[in-house]
Order: C-alpha cells, then structure tokens, then sequence
C-alpha cells in the first residue's frame, strides 16, 4: 500500500506513515481497549406488565456493511469505518468509488 501511494501520488513514505497508518492503528486499539465495555448486557428498567421481570439489552449486529470509500486516498476514509463494522461484528463489504 506504502509502494502504491509512493507511485501514484509520489507522497513520501514518513508522510504516509504518520498521516495515514498511525491514525488507522490509534483507532484499532481505541476499539480494542473499548471493545469489552461495549459488549456488556446493560439492564433497562421494565415497564407495565413486566414490572417483576429483569429486562436487559444486548448488542447484536446488524449483518453487513457497505462500506463507499475513495479508491485513492486517503485510505483512513475506508479502513476507519471497517474497523468499527468488523469491532460490531458485521461481515463488511468494502466498495471504492
């Protein structure tokens, strides 16, 4: 990916590494650090009828994400939004435009 942006759009290897990779990675493990909380059951206050029942929430995920994103650049446009589709478990479908 480095090699292709280098040829492409003659931008230099530092450049590409602090610009796109490393905000890729910081939001990688922004997710992993925060994955576990978010997947905790969360209890919600039952209402009516069901007021001697225990009503909780559970995230489940929605299925599959399209994902339209620059063929280009920069790629963070496109990696981003995978890492939170595939952190949400969804299958994710990547499409450049």
């Amino acid at each position: 990916l480095e090699a292709a942006m280098a040829l492409d759009l003659k931008k230099p290897s530092t450049e590409f590494q602090v610009g796109e990779i490393s905000n890729i990675g910081l939001a990688a493990k922004e997710v992993l650090s925060n994955l576990w909380s978010w997947m905790q059951i969360e209890a919600v206050p039952c209402f009516g009828l069901l007021a001697p029942a225990a009503c909780e929430s559970r995230k489940e995920p929605y299925g599959v994400v399209l994902i339209i994103g620059p063929y280009n650049y920069p790629v963070q446009l496109t990696l981003k939004p995978l890492i939170g589709a595939i952190a949400g478990g969804n299958c994710a479908v990547i499409k450049p435009s």
